[in-house]
């Protein structure tokens, strides 16, 4: 979208209370986690202010046009056609999502810093999220973070794809 005119895009970030992401300085362990700190400190509060003031105006027109589901429609749902109830799986590997973590890593998106969102993920242990971001990152950030996943998998399965998209058959 902005691929031809740079300066539209960095006027239109700032304008929308965002800064364009800097060129990454050589690429150490404790430069990335200095990052990762700074980035985890940004002050959102100029653009979630705007943000906030337009669903703080409420005229009370929708009061009874979205009334709250009650307690035996909320139970009747969650039981099955058998009388069984429904239970949810919630995956052991799952990690809480902190808010920080997931602004910083939205801010990182929305200036198109996708290696930056990719470690972001990466440092906190969102894997899925590292691997979708760094598709939309490009080939060469796909392949990083793809060969940074499987090194770092731990199931035997996974041990064979790696050696597969490696092309490394012996190593299996």
């Amino acid at each position: 979208m902005f691929e031809d005119d740079d300066f539209a895009r960095t006027k239109l970030l700032a304008h929308l209370g965002f800064e364009p992401p800097q060129a990454p300085p050589a690429s150490s362990t404790d430069e990335l986690s200095q990052i990762l700190a700074d980035t985890l400190n940004i002050d959102h509060a100029a653009v979630t202010d705007n943000a906030d003031a337009q669903f703080l105006i409420d005229n009370g027109d929708d009061f009874f046009n979205n009334p709250q589901p009650s307690e035996a429609s909320l139970a009747e749902e969650s039981v099955s056609t058998n009388g069984q109830q429904i239970e949810q799986e919630v995956s052991g590997d799952a990690v809480p999502s902190d808010p920080s973590i997931d602004k910083s890593i939205q801010h990182a998106l929305v200036v198109g810093d996708y290696k930056g969102a990719v470690n972001q993920c990466l440092a906190s242990n969102h894997m899925a999220d590292a691997l979708v971001i760094a598709h939309a990152g490009g080939s060469a950030l796909w392949e990083s973070t793809r060969n940074h996943y499987l090194k770092n998998s731990i199931s035997p399965y996974l041990k064979v794809v790696s050696a597969m998209v490696g092309n490394d058959l012996m190593s299996f």
